[in-house]
């Protein structure tokens, strides 16, 4: 009798990983492996691009797919995925022989009181995953009920502490699966982030990871362009630009470090940020200004709050960049030979630049308030012409009808024609006559003596 040899799934691999590990507690590998257990039932998000180039990728097998086909083609790829789900958790850690580590890593949640815990970094290593902690802080929303992590598969804490905004906790893990391809995981944005207050900076989500030289980490902004915050999005706008390919392939084998992602992160969004606000307000300076309003001043006034919020975080970011990570970049591969490479400056080099268009951007916005307040009063001035012209009108019409009600006044209905009492109706008409040469002669007056005061600034005028 010949033993038959059956594989086992994916999801065994990491139960039998957890049961033989002293990793974690034992409430937490009972809670994980239950949630591996569920059927999928919140909504995962895939991005699959290379170079540039955006998939469309909706199962774990389209995944796979596309991901073999760029491998044998020699093309590097980056893979996010958003509230990852335990069927891509079963497929691509199957078909990419994933470290089970990496997936319970992901869903692992820190304590509150560990999440502000001061950093203390090592050497870079060559380590293939890494999982980075981050805290969001909802400001402007208070006095909530209840928190809860929906709808992230993995249970992440979001609480309230006076004196502090509405917190959560998220986990970005990020893989190097083989030389060419890049796995990020992210959580989704919370249930509570569906109740937004405003989009000012002091109302908007802010991101804040614990990987600078100041106990406040490094911010991570939200795109101005999106109404809530969403890692999904901000990797998306990241992995756009072409040239993160040769940043992060170009280098070791291992994942790249965690300090000078988080950077390049950051230089990225704070970039796509300015653009999404220089678009804007050229917009606004030489379109929307033609035709001045209210409306369009308090738009320049949320403009320069989002801009002093750029210059206050830029500055910071600036302030408290880790000497290593500048180092790393500095002597990374990509960016030695200044000949081949396409991006000019580093990410951290990057912020400078930003931080100085931000104030250019700044002068314009400035500009556009003083062409604005000129827009208003030429706008005001042709309203005063056209009222006076209005008022010149009625001054015509009542030459007329004026004499015309004074007479009617004066006689009324009592003229023989009509009930053959009082004077003749002729009589109505040459009082008439007198009065309108009394009227035009009294306007004709008014305007001789009003042109008369004219005439000396107008002289003096030439």
């Amino acid at each position: 009798m010949t033993a038959v040899s059956v594989e086992k799934s994916y999801l065994s691999r990491v139960q039998d990983w957890l049961s033989s590990s002293s990793v974690g507690s034992a409430a937490f590998n009972e809670r994980f492996v239950e949630l591996l257990r569920q059927p999928d039932k919140h909504k995962t998000r895939v991005l699959y691009t290379n170079a540039g180039l955006q998939s469309q990728v909706r199962t774990p097998s389209d995944l796979v797919a596309c991901s073999a086909k760029d491998q044998n083609s020699g093309r590097e790829a980056i893979c996010v995925i958003e509230n990852i789900s335990p069927s891509f958790i079963e497929e691509l850690g199957s078909a990419w022989d994933l470290d089970p580590e990496f997936f319970i890593g992901h869903a692992k949640n820190p304590n509150p009181e560990e999440l502000w815990a001061w950093y203390h970094p090592g050497e870079y290593d060559m380590r293939e995953y890494r999982h980075l902690d981050g805290v969001f802080e909802y400001h402007g929303v208070r006095g909530q009920k209840s928190f809860d992590s929906l709808p992230n598969y993995f249970p992440r804490h979001c609480f309230e502490k006076a004196p502090y905004p509405v917190q959560s906790n998220t986990r970005i893990s990020y893989y190097r699966v083989h030389r060419g391809l890049y796995l990020f995981l992210v959580d989704p944005p919370l249930d509570i982030m569906l109740k937004p207050l405003g989009l000012h900076p002091r109302d908007r989500t802010t991101l804040r990871l614990i990987y600078a030289m100041n106990r406040g980490g490094i911010l991570l902004p939200q795109l101005f362009s999106q109404a809530k915050y969403s890692l999904f999005d901000s990797l998306e706008a990241t992995f756009q630009h072409g040239w993160h390919f040769g940043l992060f392939f170009d280098g070791d084998e291992g994942a790249f470090p965690d300090q000078p992602l988080l950077y390049t992160l950051s230089s990225s969004l704070w970039e796509s940020n300015l653009k999404y606000l220089t678009d804007d307000i050229h917009r606004i300076s030489f379109e929307e200004v033609r035709n001045p309003s209210l409306k369009i001043n308090n738009a320049l006034h949320a403009r320069r709050e989002n801009l002093a919020f750029m210059k206050t975080i830029l500055t910071e970011t600036i302030k408290w960049v880790p000497s290593k990570a500048v180092k790393y970049f500095d002597e990374h591969i990509y960016y030695v030979n200044k000949a081949l490479r396409g991006k000019s400056v580093t990410p951290i080099e990057n912020h400078h630049l930003v931080l100085e268009q931000t104030v250019e951007l700044d002068r314009l916005l400035m500009e556009t308030f003083q062409l604005l307040m000129s827009s208003i009063s030429v706008r005001d001035s042709q309203l005063s012409i056209e009222q006076s012209q209005r008022a010149t009108r009625l001054t015509q019409l009542a030459f007329i009808y004026v004499p015309l009600s004074f007479v009617t006044g004066i006689f009324g209905m009592n003229v023989q024609q009509i009930n053959a009492t009082g004077l003749s109706i002729w009589v109505c008409f040459v009082t008439l006559a007198i009065i309108i040469a009394l009227t035009a002669g009294i306007f004709w007056a008014l305007h001789s003596r009003r042109n008369k005061r004219n005439e000396p600034g107008r002289l003096a005028s030439v």
